[in-house]
């Protein structure tokens, strides 16, 4: 069978898979030999030899112990494959690469393939990897129904595949075209594709690669790790002799299985294919018995950690079946016999002997043959084998060598097999079979023997124990390589090979360790410009004079690789990009900007390796142009005369009737000033405040200013020189007391004996111009003030208190309400003026009565109603006598038993009369 690169095995059509002549040259050279003879064809060629032996034989496909292809293949028309087992794969291109879209201003961004991973129906895909970078796919839908990308895969030490890397997975069962390839592909003019293009029965992914040039710089190598095809285990066929759902032709009950003596026998019995087409030996069910097949797959199984696992990918156009059978046979140390039509398979060491002889049991009559040693070519004491690693991305991988130091003296010389297995993935096993293979080369003891007729029994892969006093044998185990029956006299004829249980123990301890080689793509670092700085430049002329502003972008360092630097440089405070270029001349280590550059403007600027390695832009730094602006060096001399005369002011006999334009200004020869015109008139008022400068005295005319020039409250103390205003500055009755601010004049102003009385008017000084307290006693010279001085009732005084709540509850006791002291001058009389109030507790009516004591004295006593609520009381005191009196303000109730509250009272006025 092939494969067409179009894709053609997509096609749901009963040719998609149509056999080449190759393959159908192998069918009828196996149906000529018959069953017998198709399997027979390896019998005598590997079992009369050792293990190792049949291992190193020379295999028509194979010569490495890698996988069959780590490159995704294209090409006209390549071989359909499948997969057994877990394996890996780089698979076959079905199509020329495809693209779509763009990303910014780059066109056909995304990049797709279409790999066909097996052609027949696979379990599912493990691992991508994508130029060394491993990706985890487990989680990739199987049969996708959208028309997306897929699922983007993502490998955290490699962010820079974070979104570009999308995958889709067919896993050969669908029925449907994938969508996204047919929105994407279906109206392109070359190839479309088409609706029809399902692929029934092959396992294909779509993969999808978004550009970046940091991540890839070219077309990416891709390889697969998958679970192979699913196959028929009769140990899971209830209907076969085992227990399960499995039915041999019934796909659907197949499981995926890495059991490599389950591989060989669905091969014996042929594997099929959508079409039809099946590729194997096509024997039937009774010609493999199921005990001894189902012995072999049980030795495979994991046990303790002992176990046979294989896994292959199969070129059909290319691979014979017994070429994979070989390779399959060799993951498990296994052999292989057809017997009379009936296929035998046995897995590592020898069984159990079936039949125990002695020198008595042999035909003395028939010749016996012995070789104890094989030639020098066939024998070996050390043993190197090759095998691809998934912990080395499943590149070939060099298993640690076994040495017999014991067999390499007695043979002088080291003698090493290399052996690859193409179909062993795991380490330990590799150095299981290697172990069991170089202790099982030493048996090199290979008889010919006749036994009577019961000896045809005895089928190849059998064991006999021999007891034999001519060759010193005890029990010694021999397996049977070769057994033929003469059909005349049935004595059975057998070739056997000395072998040893022992050489195929194993425990999972055995395993020796050892660390993979790291399997990870190191992409170089991506570098930026080295040396890179933002420094300020001058333009000068050849004069030294600096004219223009600049930016002048520095590195350093030996470039050899480097092709090319871009520039950017933009505003710093906007960041709208005034330039962009590059330069060739690396080695200048410098490049001088003045495009768009403008005085006084901070920019800053990056620069980008062009060089064929990943690179990434510098930091933007900073840096501020000096301010060098237009000077009249940058104009002809022309324009410089033009712009002096045009600056000048014209000189004018007479004003112009009107004005040309607002500011217009012009020198009037008549009287020499300048005008400048308004808008309306000419004018040469200059505003006060635009005057600067003092004004001396020289400048201001005599009589100048007058009281109309000065505003009113201009002039203030704060303008008034200290000590500048005499009495010669104030004209005769200038300042009254209308000018004299209140307060304005105090005792510190008032120089001493300054004011006598013929500086006061006559009745100029009244009691509302005297501050409370402001006259005292030590303000009063003695004997100043007279009887004459004082107006009658001008001096009074006032003076407010108040009592606490007194209860009055009887008319004998005198509640004390106010006591006040007074001193009175001689040649007065005062008179007391003093106001009570009082309010009752219950209703009705009730008297009080009020006196004033001085001096202990009772004076006049007033009666009073409690109705009254408030009541004003006045007690004249006639006494004139000089000097300080104490007087008592009391009051009582006159209803016993009838309390009530004096409320308050006070002395509200004392006014001493003449």
């Amino acid at each position: 069978m092939i494969r067409l690169v179009l894709f053609l095995a997509l096609i749901a059509t009963p040719a998609a898979a149509d056999p080449v002549s190759a393959i159908t040259a192998i069918s009828t050279w196996v149906a000529g030999l018959g069953v017998v003879g198709g399997a027979l064809f390896k019998i005598g060629a590997g079992l009369a030899i050792s293990a190792l032996a049949n291992a190193l034989a020379p295999k028509q496909k194979v010569n490495d112990g890698g996988i069959r292809s780590d490159g995704t293949i294209a090409g006209g028309t390549n071989s359909q494959s499948f997969i057994l087992g877990r394996y890996a794969t780089a698979g076959n291109l079905v199509c020329p690469l495809m693209s779509w879209g763009t990303s910014g201003d780059t066109p056909n961004a995304n990049r797709v393939f279409v790999v066909d991973l097996s052609d027949k129906e696979i379990e599912g895909v493990s691992k991508v990897w994508v130029d060394g970078v491993e990706f985890d796919a487990s989680s990739v839908p199987v049969n996708p129904s959208d028309a997306l990308r897929g699922t983007s895969l993502t490998n955290a030490d490699n962010p820079e595949y974070d979104n570009r890397v999308h995958m889709r997975f067919w896993d050969g069962s669908q029925t449907a075209v994938d969508g996204y390839l047919l929105d994407k592909f279906n109206t392109r003019t070359e190839r479309p594709w088409t609706g029809q293009m399902v692929g029934v029965g092959v396992s294909y992914a779509v993969m999808t690669f978004a550009y970046n040039r940091a991540a890839f710089r070219s077309d990416p190598r891709v390889l697969f790790e998958v679970q192979g095809i699913r196959l028929y285990d009769p140990r899971l066929d209830s209907t076969a002799g085992g227990v399960g759902s499995h039915r041999w032709g019934d796909e659907s009950t197949y499981e995926a299985t890495d059991n490599p003596v389950v591989m060989i026998y669905n091969i014996v019995r042929g594997i099929s294919f959508a079409d039809g087409e099946i590729w194997g030996l096509q024997a039937p069910a009774d010609s493999l018995p199921f005990s001894t097949w189902a012995a072999a797959m049980n030795a495979c199984d994991d046990n303790a950690g002992v176990f046979y696992k294989a896994g292959y990918e199969v070129r059909i156009a290319e691979d014979e079946p017994h070429d994979v059978i070989d390779q399959l046979l060799a993951s498990c140390s296994a052999e292989f016999v057809d017997v009379g039509g009936v296929f035998y398979i046995r897995v590592g060491g020898p069984g159990l002997p079936v039949k125990f002889i002695t020198d008595d049991d042999l035909m003395a009559s028939r010749p016996q043959e012995l070789n104890p040693f094989p030639s020098l070519n066939d024998t070996y004491n050390g043993i190197r084998a090759t095998y691809p690693s998934p912990d080395s991305m499943w590149q070939t991988t060099d298993a640690p060598p076994v040495y017999d130091t014991a067999a390499e003296a007695e043979d002088g010389r080291r003698l090493i097999a290399d052996v690859p297995l193409p179909a062993v993935s795991d380490d330990g096993q590799v150095q299981r079979l290697m172990n069991a293979w170089l202790a099982d080369s030493r048996r090199m003891i290979r008889h010919t023997i006749t036994l009577p007729p019961e000896g045809s029994i005895i089928n190849p892969l059998e064991t006999i124990s021999w007891t034999s006093d001519v060759n010193g044998y005890t029990n010694k185990v021999f397996e049977v390589a070769q057994q033929d029956t003469d059909s005349r006299s049935l004595l059975t004829q057998l070739t056997i090979r000395e072998r040893d249980p022992d050489d195929y123990t194993w425990s999972s301890g055995d395993v020796i360790s050892k660390t993979p080689p790291s399997n990870v793509i190191v992409v170089p670092t991506a570098e930026t410009l080295p040396g890179w700085a933002v420094q300020v430049a001058q333009i000068q002329d050849a004069s030294g004079t600096n004219r223009r502003p600049g930016l002048r972008l520095v590195w350093s360092g030996d470039l050899p690789d480097v092709e090319a630097i871009n520039f950017t440089v933009r505003v710093a405070a906007t960041g709208v990009v005034v330039y962009r270029g590059s330069t060739s001349n690396v080695a200048a280590q410098e490049f001088i900007v003045t495009q768009g550059i403008i005085s006084a403007q901070t920019y800053e600027a990056r620069a980008e390796i062009v060089a064929d390695r990943i690179t990434f832009p510098t930091a933007w730094l900073q840096a501020t142009t000096p301010d060098l602006r237009i000077t009249t060096s940058d104009l002809d001399v022309s324009v410089t005369q033009s712009i002096a005369e045009a600056s000048k002011v014209p000189a004018v006999s007479s004003l112009p009737v009107n004005g040309a334009d607002k500011g217009r200004v012009v020198l009037l020869t008549t009287d020499q000033k300048l005008y400048r015109w308004t808008g309306t008139q000419w004018t040469t008022a200059v505003p006060a405040g635009d005057v600067t400068g003092q004004i001396t005295g020289t400048q201001i005319s005599d009589n100048a200013i007058t009281s109309a020039k000065i505003t009113a409250n201009a002039v203030n103390a704060n303008k008034i020189a200290a000590n500048a205003v005499d009495a010669n500055k104030i004209a005769a009755n200038a300042v009254t007391a209308g000018k004299v601010a209140a307060g304005a004049i105090g005792a510190t102003a008032i120089a001493a004996n300054a004011v006598v009385a013929d500086k006061i008017a006559a009745d100029a000084v009244t009691a509302t111009k005297i501050a409370a307290d402001a006259v005292e006693a030590v303000n009063i010279k003695a004997s100043n003030v007279t009887t004459d001085k004082i107006n009658g009732n001008a001096v009074t005084s006032r003076t407010f208190s108040r009592v606490t709540t007194a209860v009055l509850t009887d008319s004998v006791n005198w509640v004390s309400a106010h006591t006040f002291n007074l001193t009175r001058i001689s040649g007065f009389q005062s008179s007391i003026d003093v106001f009570c109030e009082v309010q009752f507790l219950a209703a009705g009516a009730n008297d009080g009565q009020c006196r004033l004591l001085r001096n202990g004295v009772a004076m006049d006593t007033y009666s009073f109603k409690v109705t009254d609520l408030a009541t004003t009381f006045k007690f004249i005191d006639t006494n004139t006598s000089a000097g300080t009196f104490s007087y008592d303000f009391q009051i009582r109730s006159l209803d016993v038993g009838d309390n009530w509250r004096l409320a308050q009272s006070a002395v509200t006025a004392i006014q001493f009369k003449r």
